[in-house]
């Protein structure tokens, strides 16, 4: 009897975006947390992602620059990730996604309030892959 060959579907993206909501105690304050991660998962070490963020009125950007390798030496095997928090965001948001020479872009618009985050709008062609945890908090 043949072995089974084994099918590998590839995902349409590079990246996994994720927002989610959670309360910080000791800030007392609201916090929406921006995660954004690789699709590809590395085998020998566990990357960073480097990104510049940027906030500035309702749009949020995140300029993917590269990867950074990790500090340290034990290996660790997952995707690269960033992740980032910003307290008491409300209303719509423009959030924007640029690698490489800025002309990959994706642009997502949501919703912020204070215990959920709702998707207004999604790019027409992603390379990242958008997923809203609302836990209700």
């Amino acid at each position: 009897m043949k072995p089974e060959k084994q099918i590998i579907v590839k995902s349409p993206y590079e990246y996994q975006l994720i927002i989610s909501k959670k309360y910080s105690p000791l800030s007392k304050k609201f916090l929406t947390q921006f995660e954004l991660k690789t699709i590809h998962e590395f085998t020998n070490f566990k990357y960073a992602i480097i990104v510049e963020s940027i906030i500035n009125n309702h749009t949020i950007h995140f300029d993917i620059l590269g990867l950074s390798t990790p500090f340290v030496t034990i290996p660790n095997t997952g995707p690269a990730i960033f992740t980032v928090e910003y307290e008491n965001l409300s209303g719509i948001y423009d959030v924007i996604i640029t690698k490489g020479n800025k002309t990959n872009k994706n642009k997502f618009s949501i919703k912020i309030d204070k215990k959920n985050i709702i998707l207004k709008k999604l790019p027409p062609k992603a390379f990242v892959e958008l997923i809203i945890k609302n836990n209700n908090i």
